[in-house]
């Protein structure tokens, strides 16, 4: 019956943390007038290309240009890999958002550098996303919602007499067999 009740409280939590992303996700990284300054897009490709002697170091793209790309201060792109082509000389990094210290589905740059600047990049920033709400439920609300979204109509604590023989083998007028929190 805990795991049920750790399962379920894990699902709530999940479901209300996850309900105020609904942020608008886009394909391709936004061209937007800031970005403009130091990208600009080839023909119809969702790739965007770097001014040149721009000279943008791309392990700190994301730190000295977050309005360019449509961060807010609760965004942070994370560096999660780095790949080097010996034959180009090119770098590609893979970058994460996370938004409030919660990693943003869907949102993630590819970015490609040579000799540590940035030439050009692709992937989609997840905008406008409102700040998370606390996760935290009260016991019995949880309880509450899980009984009322679980398949079962027929629980222990529910049968009287099942309940009453359960204080009197264990001495324990206490026991309802209820669901409880560790």
């Amino acid at each position: 019956m805990k795991l049920i009740i750790q399962f379920i409280k894990f699902w709530l939590c999940l479901l209300l943390l996850a309900a105020p992303f609904s942020g608008k996700c886009q394909r391709a990284i936004t061209l937007n007038t800031d970005l403009k300054k130091i990208a600009e897009r080839s023909s119809n490709t969702s790739w965007i290309y770097f001014i040149e002697n721009s000279n943008l170091p791309a392990d700190q793209i994301f730190i000295t240009h977050p309005i360019e790309f449509g961060l807010s201060p609760s965004d942070e792109m994370r560096l999660m890999s780095t790949n080097e082509d010996d034959m180009t000389g090119l770098t590609r990094q893979k970058f994460k958002q996370f938004h409030s210290e919660i990693p943003v589905h869907g949102g993630s740059v590819m970015l490609f550098s040579k000799n540590g600047i940035a030439l050009k990049a692709k992937g989609s920033i997840i905008q406008n996303l409102p700040t998370p709400q606390s996760g935290i439920i009260a016991e019995a609300h949880a309880i509450e919602t899980a009984v009322q979204i679980m398949p079962g109509t027929d629980y222990l604590w529910l049968d009287e007499q099942r309940v009453e023989r359960s204080q009197q083998r264990k001495n324990d007028p206490a026991e309802t067999f209820q669901p409880k929190e560790d």
